[in-house]
């Protein structure tokens, strides 16, 4: 059984659609300000213009001052407490209007603490905030700044999304004179799906335009907190001795159990084997034993014999 296609099915559609108004005009007589209209218009376009979408709008390329910037700041800085640092880093972050998107804090061998943070502020703040945050260093060890250019990749996206929403309402007008004429339902469901195609793409492309408009609005710090050598601690962890008392009776209990399991593996099988052979011993070697000694000294204690 042959399954129609979409697009050849709209074609003659629209093809149908275009003879049939082209005939209703032909038998109604035309008003002067029609038969003028008409003389200057161009030769009618044929069914696969109509249905074929509009070329891409070319869309301006915006000013300097209002291209898509994407932009990234890594900075490692040294505080005398990297504690309340990251504090004031999360207050100075909500106060511009940004959020804390990732934070990470380990201790070292050191005894301090290390934070790693990524933040997020608005573009239009960023200098404000990194100001801000080297204010409260001790001192700033590295900076480096990455700026992406999306201005291309945001016209492009805008002029797609114009095309797709100018074939979206052509079909829909299709749609709706095709349902006014009673067209079969083979032909309305190839409208359906054409709309369904289109539809999925400008939800994409809407999507993929918001979520770069996000980037661009917010900018990325990564922000890397080193305490300074002030605030190393100038001795080590002083004497525990309730650490040493808990480990020497740990080490008693452990010696203890040890003795212990070995009394009990010493009851239960090495006491009955050794019964097992005193017994034999007693009942089947002694007396063996014995008169082998007792041969042996008497072949030492006889004289030798006279030659």
């Amino acid at each position: 059984m042959r399954k129609p296609a979409a697009v050849p099915v709209v074609l003659i559609l629209v093809w149908s659609l275009a003879c049939a108004k082209e005939e209703r005009m032909a038998s109604e007589p035309l008003a002067p300000q029609d038969t003028a209209a008409v003389a200057s218009q161009a030769e009618p376009r044929t069914s696969v213009e109509a249905a074929a979408p509009a070329p891409p709008a070319r869309l301006a390329v915006p000013a300097a001052e209002s291209r898509k910037l994407i932009r990234t700041v890594d900075l490692q800085v040294r505080v005398r407490s990297s504690e309340a640092a990251a504090r004031q880093v999360q207050a100075l972050t909500a106060k511009v209007g940004g959020y804390v998107s990732e934070m990470n804090a380990q201790r070292l061998d050191d005894g301090l603490l290390y934070y790693q943070i990524s933040l997020r502020v608005p573009a239009a703040r960023l200098d404000e905030t990194l100001a801000a945050i080297r204010k409260l260093a001790d001192e700033v060890e590295g900076e480096h700044q990455r700026v992406e250019d999306v201005t291309d990749r945001f016209v492009d996206l805008e002029a797609r999304l114009r095309t797709l929403q100018a074939t979206e309402r052509e079909l829909l007008a299709l749609l709706a004179e095709s349902r006014q004429r009673q067209s079969g339902a083979e032909d309305i469901m190839a409208i359906y799906r054409q709309l369904t195609d289109i539809r999925t793409q400008i939800e994409q492309i809407q999507g993929e335009r918001d979520a770069l408009g996000k980037m661009v609005s917010l900018s990325t710090i990564n922000l890397r907190l080193t305490p300074t050598e002030a605030a190393r601690p100038l001795i080590g962890d002083g004497w525990q001795p309730g650490d040493t008392a808990r480990g020497s009776v740990r080490i008693l209990l452990a010696l203890l159990r040890g003795i212990g399991d070995f009394l009990i593996f010493a009851a239960i099988v090495l006491l009955p084997l050794g019964l097992l052979f005193w017994l034999i011993y007693r009942v089947f070697l002694r007396e063996r034993w014995r008169a082998r000694r007792e041969r042996r000294a008497a072949s030492r204690a006889a004289p030798p014999p006279i030659g």
